[in-house]
């Protein structure tokens, strides 16, 4: 399942920001080392910056790399616009809803 966030991106990016422990500070891949001097309010930004830059990127690319499962649900109009998209998996071991009741749960599709 793919939904476009273009309408909600930079409250996405703020929330990310706000998770310190989680990005700024790199979470399980992260250290001391990407945390810069808090009294270096360049640096703080800077990494601020670079967190938002990421995420952004990567929401981007998933509005690429799912171009056509974005189509099936938004028309290949609204889809070719979409620059940010956020996937989710449907879980494997539930009941699979389908296209009817995708459209029932996400009623924004096509919308």
């Amino acid at each position: 399942m793919v939904v476009a966030i273009d309408d909600v991106v930079e409250k996405k990016l703020a929330v990310i920001e706000a998770l310190e422990s989680q990005f700024y500070e790199g979470g399980c891949n992260g250290g001391p080392h990407l945390v810069p001097d808090p009294k270096d309010a360049a640096a703080v930004a800077a990494r601020k910056k670079a967190v938002r830059e990421e995420w952004a990127g990567y929401f981007s690319a998933t509005a690429k790399r799912f171009r056509a499962v974005l189509a099936q649900h938004y028309g290949k109009e609204r889809a070719e616009t979409v620059r940010f998209a956020e996937g989710f998996e449907i879980c494997e071991y539930g009941r699979k809803p389908d296209r009817e009741e995708l459209k029932q749960l996400f009623p924004f599709f096509g919308a």
